[in-house]
């Protein structure tokens, strides 16, 4: 190394040559062109006489790695006396990257980002190797299925929903940090996932949100961890399903809950374009409040005069209480107006309802028409003109079966029924009941069903309330054309027609029937069962006669008394009640004990 003598005052003092600033460069004509250093300028820093600062070079070795360190060296330059960061570490396959020392065979001193550096240096990489049991990540998933009911013209809110993954099994925090993941696009959706890494365990957070621009959303997401950037490690893949409940399938993971909370903004979703073909499932029971006035309702019948429900309603075995519908004026009338081409209610009970109207008048359904209605009862009353049912007012090319109405019904038209007003162009009931008093004013009145008509089935039911009507009624059937009444029984305490009419148009089973294809079959009626003169003599007794075959109170409490369809499902039995549905039996009513 070269130095320079201070000339001036003759001292020892050496001064090494190394670089230094531009700014110093001044001294050197000073020196080769004067002994005396005292003709020369003052320094810029003030202090002509000090040592010149020095930068420092830190070189990053890989010490047997697969790839750089990204920089591979640093400086420190004045003022400064540490590097800035340390690099981006090299990566070494089947080994773990742990830190930098001073030699490479791992003795020395450690480097860090905060060690103070007084001279330029190479430090190297050490390595550990990766043990076996690093190698398989452990990924779990806090819900292995998120639900979302994105309904934009109600007031549900459940629009967002989160969950979280957590992967644990890294060596180290920084593998950790590296893990990413993945999720595939769904339109409508938007995910956000946010990385929050604690210690050697790497934990996402994932917010899923609905747009609100799309009217619905379908399909799900598959939500799976990546290690593109992260080498020696495998993860068996866990996906999570984001299920949207939007309602165009039947299922329970894509059926619109409908509960105590939303119940009202079901009731005018349910009737906009879009919801009347949507599927629903009810979660709970419902209470329905009681009108302010006496005159006023309390819900819209789903459907109305120009358009009808196609989609499906599941009430799970829940009921809703307390129903009120008062449209003496208006057709269709019920919790659902028209229920129509492949639509299902089902598994549903109405409580005390209490359902007015003009046509097609039901408890539960005003029409069908290629509808199933199933596994459902009503309780309470129901009251129009003409088809006018306990469960359905009118049911045309559908089906009622498993389901039964304890309803007092009352029309002042024709077809009037127990259970359905009119069953109508090859409808059946079946498997079904009503125990309620029926009466009209006009003809076709029967405590079951009030006009079978039109290569319809009545088959395995019965009915025990009373009848008033006038022509062509029944203690089953009002008035049967060209249609089928079978394996069935009327237990009403009385059928009473109209003073004028002639007896043929008054019977137990079946008031009135026409037609060539009229078919009656092995049908029983109490045998204590009164007419308008208040006695039991009747026409036409016989299995398969408009007054069936005689059943005394007496045999009614065993199982030999009913049809041998009774003693299997859907039905429950057990002496000295009647059968019922639901896995209920029925209480034996007065009439009918011996």
């Amino acid at each position: 190394m070269k130095y320079i003598k201070n000339i001036k005052d003759n001292a020892s003092k050496e001064f090494p040559l190394k670089r230094f600033s531009l700014g110093r460069l001044y001294i050197w004509p000073c020196i080769l062109l004067s002994a005396a250093l005292s003709a020369c300028p003052p320094s810029p820093n003030g202090g002509g006489g000090d040592p010149l600062e020095e930068v420092y070079t830190v070189i990053f070795d890989k010490n047997g790695g697969d790839t750089e360190a990204n920089p591979q060296s640093k400086t420190v330059e004045p003022p400064a006396t540490t590097i800035d960061a340390l690099p981006e570490a090299p990566t070494r396959e089947d080994h773990i990257f742990v830190g930098w020392r001073t030699a490479a065979d791992g003795s020395g001193t450690p480097f860090t980002a905060n060690t103070l550096v007084r001279e330029s240096l190479t430090v190297y990489a050490q390595w550990e190797p990766r043990s076996p049991q690093g190698s398989g990540l452990n990924v779990s998933i806090s819900s292995s299925e998120k639900i979302l009911t994105p309904i934009i013209n109600g007031t549900y809110n459940e629009h967002s929903t989160t969950f979280r993954v957590v992967v644990s099994g890294f060596d180290n925090a920084a593998d950790a940090s590296k893990a990413t993941l993945s999720i595939n696009h769904i339109n409508g959706l938007s995910f956000e996932v946010e990385s929050n890494p604690e210690g050697n365990t790497q934990i996402f957070e994932v917010s899923v949100t609905y747009n609100g621009q799309a009217a619905f959303v379908e399909g799900f997401a598959t939500v799976q961890l990546s290690l593109a950037n992260i080498s020696g490690y495998s993860a068996e893949s866990r996906n999570t399903r984001i299920y949207i409940r939007d309602g165009q399938a039947a299922s329970p993971s894509r059926a619109i809950p409908v509960n105590q909370d939303n119940i009202l903004a079901f009731n005018r979703y349910v009737n906009t374009e879009v919801g009347l073909t949507r599927h629903y499932g009810l979660t709970g029971n419902i209470n329905l409040d009681e009108p302010a006035q006496p005159t006023a309702s309390n819900w819209t019948a789903i459907g109305g005069s120009n358009s009808s429900f196609t989609g499906s309603f599941n009430g799970n075995g829940h009921t809703i209480f307390g129903l009120r519908i008062r449209a003496s004026g208006s057709d269709n009338q019920g919790l659902f107006s028209r229920v129509e081409r492949g639509a299902i209610v089902e598994n549903l009970g109405l409580i005390d309802v209490s359902v007015s109207g003009r046509n097609n008048v039901g408890g539960l359904v005003g029409s069908t028409r290629e509808g199933t209605v199933q596994n459902c009862y009503v309780t309470g009353s129901v009251s129009g003109d003409s088809d006018v049912g306990g469960l359905v007012g009118t049911n045309r090319d559908g089906t009622v079966q498993n389901s039964y109405a304890t309803v007092s019904v009352t029309g002042t038209g024709n077809a009037v029924g127990g259970l359905v007003g009119e069953n109508r162009e090859d409808s059946i009931v079946q498997n079904s009941y009503a125990t309620g008093s029926v009466s009209g004013s006009g003809i076709f009145v029967g405590g079951l069903v009030g006009y079978n008509y039109a290569y319809s089935t009545v088959q395995n039911s019965y009915a025990t309330g009373s009848v008033i009507g006038n022509r062509g009624v029944g203690g089953l059937v009002g008035f049967n054309m060209d249609s089928t009444v079978q394996n069935s029984l009327a237990l009403n305490p009385s059928v009473v027609g109209a003073a004028n009419v002639l007896a043929n148009y008054i019977g137990r089973v079946v008031g009135e029937q026409d037609g060539s294809n009229a078919s009656l079959r092995n049908n029983y009626a109490f045998s204590g069962m009164t007419n308008r003169d208040n006695n039991t003599t009747w026409d036409s007794i016989g299995l398969d006669d408009r007054g069936g075959a005689n059943r005394t109170a007496e045999a009614l409490q065993r199982e030999e008394g009913f049809p041998a369809a009774f003693g299997a499902t859907p039905w429950t039995y057990a002496p000295g009640r009647l059968p019922g549905l639901l896995g209920q039996t029925v209480e034996m009513p007065a009439h009918l004990s011996p």
